[in-house]
């Protein structure tokens, strides 16, 4: 569902663009659909969010606000009880729906911690692989790989039980920095999946980038040229350890 599901930002509403990509809007100005079947497409891709919501989590998630290009019409005033929104604007130039992040937290019932936990320390050891640490700075790495690379110092310090500023000073002892790790983590996360395949933009947007210049700007830092270049040059290189 686009951004709207994506990393949250806090505790507040997000605006995510619904399509079948994240960015790519099926209906609005520029939409490379012919407009005889835009209309379609939006009915189609709505029932299937609703769909997919409902199988993934057996209860509604209410939405913040959802607003449709298309002009308003009674046939569409169901998709406020869909979506459990008060209201549905029309004729607005994008569609899109926005849910409280914290529904990002919500547990799916069919979840299963073990099979989770075995793909995490599979995606640890794999990263201890590309760059051996030990002692807490690889636990931090692993807290932050856990969190896709993107958690604050507050968080991996709460992870760990103890003060900012003890993990600071920890960390300085074995010869690093919490950014130093956070940069690390992030640029091997971002190897890894342009490795297994993802496009650029999938990479910026797993990695929580509000853009893919920005992430292709950090890439270049990292790795001296382009994530482009990089994942047609190693795409299907290294596998997965079991």
């Amino acid at each position: 569902m686009g951004e709207g599901f994506g990393r949250p930002a806090g505790n507040r509403p997000r605006i995510g663009e619904y399509g079948p990509h994240p960015g790519n809007l099926p209906a609005g100005n520029g939409c490379a659909l012919p407009p005889e079947i835009r209309r379609f497409a939006l009915e189609r891709d709505l029932a299937a969010i609703a769909t997919v919501q409902q199988d993934l989590i057996p209860v509604r998630i209410p939405g913040v606000r959802v607003d449709l290009y298309i002009e308003a019409h009674p046939i569409y005033e169901m998709f406020g009880a869909v979506f459990g929104v008060e209201e549905v604007g029309f004729s607005k130039p994008q569609s899109r729906m926005a849910f409280q992040a914290s529904t990002l937290e919500t547990p799916l019932p069919q979840a299963n911690l073990s099979t989770a936990r075995f793909y995490e320390q599979q995606c640890a050891d794999l990263m201890e692989s590309r760059r051996s640490r030990s002692g807490l700075s690889g636990r931090v790495r692993q807290l932050l790989i856990r969190h896709g690379g993107s958690a604050d110092q507050t968080r991996i310090a709460a992870d760990l039980d103890v003060s900012v500023r003890t993990l600071r000073r920890r960390l300085a002892e074995e010869g690093t920095t919490f950014r130093e790790l956070s940069l690390e983590t992030v640029g091997m996360l971002a190897e890894e999946l342009l490795i297994a395949g993802l496009t650029v933009e999938q990479a910026a947007d797993r990695l929580g980038y509000a853009s893919v210049s920005a992430f292709a700007s950090a890439f270049r830092t990292w790795k001296g040229q382009s994530p482009g270049h990089f994942g047609r040059s190693h795409r299907g290189r290294h596998t997965v350890r079991s």
